[in-house]
């Protein structure tokens, strides 16, 4: 009988060393039961018990392996686990305490503005979102970050960085940062400006640059003003600000013209017409002439004539008409003024930042501004960050830089008067300048407020001023 134990013992310790050698420890079992835990002093070093399984500790998602999320134990702490494992019902599975059941799903509970969530997690609607769409629902919604490619608006799910709720590009599983919409996060795009980029935006320079969130539609006061009420649909927006590798896309594939008469409509606003014929004399004559021209600004331009280290840096020092080409190119727009601010003050939340009212110090902890980034008083090319490198300065559905780093375009010409009555609507009626906000680098505490508006040339194109694109759905 001693000897049968020792052999049943070996065959264990065996499992266990293979599944070490293979990097699977705390991942997968060699039997079902065989190495249930009740508590963590029953694991082996660096893991942690959760669900009667030993899992990697972790301190956030970014520390677990593809299809896992990092969820708090009962023991305080937190560790690596699959959906499958964290399924919950009434009457069924309890979740660990600091979590909760949503949707069949355990997920970190938390309170907004709190910093109760780990590491790549965001607080939305009481649960903590992942920043990565390519883990499982732990802690997400029910639906897919991933509406690059499709899935409709509800809460955050696995699936291709920020864009669909109820599912999103691709299905049900790990949220990414969004209250209800969802994300294309880790998934590779087929947008024209993403084709053979890589995924190494964000602050763990894993996330795809081309990430883009579904917003789910509402009313809310423009810059904070009760007397400028607006309406905006679902739409759709870019994660993270365009970088200079993926307009590199778009300078390769250059040529003139290349946009036709009345493309980028946006489907939400019927007054909107789309690119107008004329505005093809404003942009350049050829891709040298563009490559000639977003040289801008020797001390401040990111842009490099060969692929350096600027990569995954805002691009700047493009013109309106340039910004509204390339999103139109890749298929989608500048969003509207009303879609940009809604984004910016959390909807009808009425943020003062986009991460809340906290008023951000003359670093660079909530934001890329005051020319802090580099940790010095003055401004230099170090203090332009690359996108998404401040994750606690994200907006309530996960978009990154929506203060400082880059000042951006939208699409609406600039009026001291805000159109009204606003249902999805844009000013469209010419005048001498378009509307950027946002702030950038270089921009004050007040500057990078999400009621700050400014308004400036079309053709202006600078070293603080750049751009993200909209979809419609």
């Amino acid at each position: 009988m001693r000897g049968a134990r020792w052999v049943v013992l070996g065959i264990l310790a065996f499992g266990v060393a293979c599944n070490s050698i293979l990097g699977l420890e705390g991942e997968y079992r060699l039997t079902a039961g065989a190495f249930e835990c009740r508590l963590s002093s029953d694991c082996s070093s660096g893991q942690k018990c959760i669900f009667k399984t030993c899992g990697v500790e972790c301190a956030g998602d970014q520390d677990c392996a593809l299809g896992l999320r990092c969820l708090k134990t009962a023991g305080g702490s937190a560790a690596c686990v699959s959906s499958t494992q964290a399924t919950c019902s009434e009457g069924g599975q309890e979740c660990p305490p600091g979590t909760a059941c949503s949707a069949g799903t355990c997920r970190n509970r938390c309170i907004p503005g709190t910093l109760e969530c780990l590491a790549s997690q965001f607080c939305v609607d009481s649960f903590c979102r992942g920043i990565d769409p390519t883990r499982d629902a732990v802690s997400g919604g029910s639906g897919g970050m991933g509406m690059m490619s499709g899935g409709a608006p509800g809460t955050p799910g696995v699936g291709g960085m920020p864009s669909g709720g109820a599912p999103a590009t691709g299905a049900s599983g790990g949220a990414v940062s969004g209250g209800s919409g969802g994300s294309s996060g880790g998934m590779k795009s087929s947008l024209p400006g993403c084709v053979g980029l890589a995924n190494n935006c964000g602050v763990s320079a894993n996330l795809n640059c081309c990430a883009t969130t579904t917003v789910p539609g509402g009313t809310f006061n423009r810059s904070n003003d009760a007397a400028s009420p607006a309406t905006v649909s679902d739409f759709k927006l870019d994660n993270y600000e365009v970088t200079v590798g993926r307009f590199r896309s778009f300078v390769a594939a250059y040529t003139q013209p290349m946009i036709a008469t009345g493309a980028g409509k946006n489907a939400n606003n019927p007054s909107d017409l789309g690119w107008e014929e004329a505005w093809n004399t404003s942009l350049p004559a050829n891709a040298a002439v563009l490559n000639a021209e977003v040289n801008c600004d020797s001390a401040r331009q990111t842009w490099t004539d060969l692929e350096a280290s600027n990569e995954t840096r805002p691009m700047n020092c493009v013109s309106w008409y340039v910004a509204q080409a390339f999103c139109i190119w890749d298929g989608g727009r500048l969003p509207t003024e009303a879609e940009w601010n809604y984004t910016a003050v959390g909807g009808s939340e009425q943020r003062v930042y986009p991460w809340g009212a906290t008023v951000p110090e003359a670093n660079a902890a909530l934001a890329v501004h005051d020319c802090r980034y580099d940790g010095m008083a003055n401004c230099s090319p170090l203090d332009v960050a690359p996108v998404g490198s401040v994750i606690a300065g994200n907006g309530k559905w996960g978009h990154s830089d929506l203060a400082g780093s880059m000042a951006e375009w939208n699409q609406d010409w600039h009026s001291n008067v805000y159109p009204s009555p606003c249902s999805d609507c844009a000013q469209l009626t010419t005048s001498t300048m378009r509307v950027y906000r946002g702030g950038s680098y270089a921009s004050s505490s007040v500057g990078i407020k999400s009621a700050s508006r400014l308004g400036i040339a079309q053709t202006t194109r600078s070293g603080t001023l750049g751009f993200r694109c909209a979809r419609s759905l």
